[in-house]
């Protein structure tokens, strides 16, 4: 009998590990949407988040040189595999679409393996419409030289506005 609470517990406890939390509404300005293959929504069939729930994340930051920008610079996010693991993804690439409809299909792996974030600020100031925000997806080139090319630069999708999981 022992054995048995034993084993139930250890299954509980695996079970316990692999509940997510509900992802809550937005109560903020929506910043981002994601839909497709997910498994974690908050209305209707897709996820939705404000800056709060991005942040709620968890924030990183890292200085790299872009492409598009003078010298070293601060970016200030959340970083996209945590936001991934947070929606729970089924499909292989991210259909990132921007509010100027630039639209880049970006293999999921490359977004987790090469570090990459969503900006939400710049050297400190936060991203808007106006200088490539709220959102921009940004790769810390500096850091890992061999992603310092234009398919990768291609996959910077500022204004990011949705993500769909394909």
């Amino acid at each position: 009998m022992r054995r048995l609470w034993i084993s139930l517990g250890f299954a509980l406890s695996l079970i316990a590990t692999h509940v997510r939390a509900e992802l809550p509404a937005p109560q903020g300005t929506v910043l981002l949407t994601i839909s497709g293959h997910i498994g974690e929504t908050n209305v209707d069939n897709r996820a939705e988040f404000d800056r709060d729930m991005l942040q709620s994340i968890g924030v990183v930051e890292f200085e790299t040189r872009t492409p598009w920008t003078e010298g070293d610079v601060r970016f200030t996010g959340v970083s996209v595999a945590a936001l991934l693991e947070r929606v729970n993804p089924s499909g292989a690439s991210v259909r990132a679409v921007a509010a100027n409809d630039y639209v880049a299909n970006i293999p999921i792996a490359i977004l987790r393996d090469g570090g990459a974030i969503l900006a939400m600020q710049m050297d400190g100031e936060p991203l808007t419409l106006r200088n490539k925000g709220p959102l921009w997806i940004i790769f810390p080139w500096s850091d890992k030289p061999e992603l310092d090319r234009i398919e990768i630069h291609n996959y910077a999708v500022w204004q990011l506005l949705s993500m769909q999981i394909q």
